[in-house]
């Protein structure tokens, strides 16, 4: 259960999850670099996409055009796993709570 609704709302948890990790201390500077990352992430795929769709292999027997979305999707199931099992549920936790769990 808690899966399904991880990826109903995958686009909003990256943001909650990061506001919610980050001690008072530095969380706005925190954030800042966060949420470039995906930003980053971004735009390695939009220039890679066209890379890989125009490759010999890619356009071969084997792949007949699906390499790029294989390659993704392989890194979308690695984010699911690395999600599911090192993230935790947050639901009714204090943000003191929250930043106790995140200490080492």
């Amino acid at each position: 259960m808690k899966f399904k609704k991880l990826i109903k709302h995958a686009s909003m948890l990256f943001g909650v999850l990061l506001s919610e990790m980050f001690p008072n201390k530095i969380r706005s500077a925190a954030m800042s670099a966060a949420e470039a990352a995906p930003w980053a992430a971004n735009y390695v795929v939009s220039q890679s996409f066209p890379i890989v769709m125009d490759s010999e292999v890619n356009n071969g027997a084997t792949w007949n055009g699906s390499l790029p979305y294989f390659i993704f999707t392989i890194f979308i199931v690695i984010i699911m796993i690395v999600t599911y099992k090192f993230i935790p549920e947050t639901k009714g936790k204090s943000l003191e709570e929250i930043e106790a769990f995140w200490k080492v």
